[in-house]
C-alpha cells in the first residue's frame, strides 16, 4: 500500500492535476489573544490542483517537509519571539563589552594615580561613568584593587597605541588596554586589512595630544572662563545641552597633557563635578565625506571598536 507519509525534508510526489491539501480559509488555528479557531481572514491558502506554487518555492520556504495534509500556518509572533531573543542576546553582548572596558579604565587610573579618588581626578571619572552604567559595586571595588595592586590578582594591563587609515584614507589612532600585547596585535592588524595600518607617529601631525576634563557645576551662573583661567586650562567650550542636567553649567576644558592632574584636581576643589579626565587625540583638520563613504568609514570605526581590547577610537572625520 502507498504511504502518504511525507518525511522531513523531502518532496512529496505528486503528479500535475492532483490535489494539495491545504487549510481552508474559513478553518485556521489562532495566533491573536482572544482569536477563536474558525475565524475568517484574508489572504489563507486556498486549495490548488497544480504544483506551480510548491515547486516556485512558495510553500516549500514555510514547510521544508512538504505540503501535506494537516499543514497549519506560520504563527509570525513567535518568529517576532525569536528575532527579540536574538535582538537581547545581541544588547546583552554588547553590553558586556561595554563593562569590559569601563573596568579596564577603572584598572589604569588606579594603577596610575593610586586608589584614592580624592587624589585621583581619572579615576573619579571612571568610577562616574561606570556608576552611570549601572556597574555592580563589587566588579567596581575588584577593579580598584587590582589596579592599585592590592590581592593576588593585580593587573598588568598596558596601554598600546596603533595608527593608520580608514578604508576611505581617514586617520585614525586606536588606544588598547591589554594584558598581552602579542595577542592584540596581529588581531588589531587584522581589523585594519579594509583599510591601512601605519607606524607609530605615522598620523600623529593629523591631532593634538590634550588633556580634556569634562565637568558640571551646580550654579548655572558659575563662570565657566574664569575657573578655567584659574586652573590653568588651556582653553575651554560649552558642553552640549543634552549632557548638562536642568539648572547647571557644563564646560569641556582642555589642557596640556602634563597639566590635566592638576586642572581636574583645581576644578574639583572648585565643586565642579568631574565627569571625564583623560587624555585625548583631538582632530586639527577633520575631513567631510559624503552619505556613502562617511557609512563605509563608520562601520569600520565600529568594527574596531568592538573588538575587546579597544579602549578609544580618535578618527579625523567630521
Amino acid at each position: 500500500m502507498e504511504s502518504n507519509c511525507i518525511c522531513p525534508g523531502s518532496k512529496p510526489k505528486l503528479a500535475v492535476g492532483s490535489s494539495v491539501n491545504v487549510r481552508d480559509p474559513q478553518e485556521r488555528f489562532p495566533t491573536k489573544v482572544g482569536e477563536t479557531a474558525n475565524s475568517p481572514t484574508s489572504g489563507n491558502w486556498k486549495q490548488r490542483s497544480d504544483l506551480s506554487y510548491w515547486e516556485s518555492g512558495g510553500l516549500e520556504s514555510c514547510f521544508p517537509g512538504g505540503p501535506g495534509a494537516d499543514m497549519v500556518r506560520v504563527d509570525e509572533s513567535i518568529m517576532g519571539a525569536q528575532w527579540k531573543q536574538a535582538g537581547r542576546e545581541a544588547n546583552a553582548t554588547k553590553r558586556g563589552q561595554v563593562i569590559g572596558k569601563l573596568v579596564r579604565e577603572i584598572i589604569i587610573a588606579a594603577k596610575l594615580g593610586g586608589a584614592d579618588p580624592d587624589l585621583n581626578a581619572r579615576l573619579v571619572a571612571a568610577l562616574e561613568k561606570a556608576r552611570k552604567h549601572s556597574v555592580p559595586r563589587e566588579t567596581i571595588e575588584r577593579a580598584v584593587k587590582r589596579g592599585s595592586g592590592q590581592g593576588d590578582d593585580a593587573a598588568q594591563y598596558e596601554l598600546v597605541t596603533y595608527e593608520g587609515f580608514t578604508p576611505e584614507k581617514v586617520p585614525v589612532i586606536v588606544e588598547c588596554l591589554t594584558d598581552n600585547r602579542n595577542r592584540t596585535a596581529p588581531e588589531i592588524r587584522h581589523l585594519f586589512r579594509a583599510g591601512s595600518l601605519g607606524a607609530p607617529g605615522s598620523v600623529g601631525f593629523f591631532f593634538d595630544h590634550l588633556g580634556v576634563v569634562e565637568a558640571l557645576h551646580a550654579d548655572a551662573s558659575r563662570d565657566a572662563e574664569s575657573d578655567a583661567i584659574e586652573a590653568g586650562a588651556q582653553n575651554l567650550e560649552p558642553l552640549e545641552p543634552s549632557e548638562i542636567p536642568e539648572g547647571q553649567v557644563g564646560a569641556r576644558f582642555f589642557t596640556d597633557p602634563k597639566d590635566l592632574g592638576s586642572v581636574s584636581k583645581w576644578l574639583a576643589e572648585a565643586k565642579w563635578r568631574i565627569v571625564t579626565s583623560e587624555l585625548r587625540y583631538e582632530a586639527r583638520n577633520p575631513l567631510e565625506l559624503d552619505e556613502a563613504r562617511r557609512k563605509v568609514v563608520v562601520d569600520f570605526l565600529n568594527t574596531l571598536d568592538d573588538h575587546e581590547d579597544v579602549h578609544r577610537v580618535y578618527a579625523a572625520l567630521k
